[in-house]
């Protein structure tokens, strides 16, 4: 698997075969922990058995106390 950038978010383009990555789940790499985080939890151990690429439709709010994602309104992807 390719090396995640933290507090980038990631699209699943490939599914992993257990079932804890779906087709277009969203996901970043924290920064401050060695954890995959998902909008509702995160994982500190994962499959290395799914494909992504980086979801230019989505940016990652930080605060000091949370991570958000948010949907760029912007965003034309191609």
């Amino acid at each position: 698997m390719e090396k995640l950038k933290p507090n980038i978010p990631y699209r699943v383009t490939k599914g992993s075969i257990d079932g804890i990555f779906h087709t277009g789940d969203i996901f970043w790499f924290s920064e401050k922990e060695d954890i995959i985080c998902f909008p509702d939890g995160a994982l500190e151990e994962w499959p290395d058995d799914f494909e992504f690429e980086l979801a230019c439709d989505y940016e990652l709010i930080c605060t000091r106390w949370s991570q958000k994602l948010k949907r760029k309104e912007d965003c034309n992807e191609s």
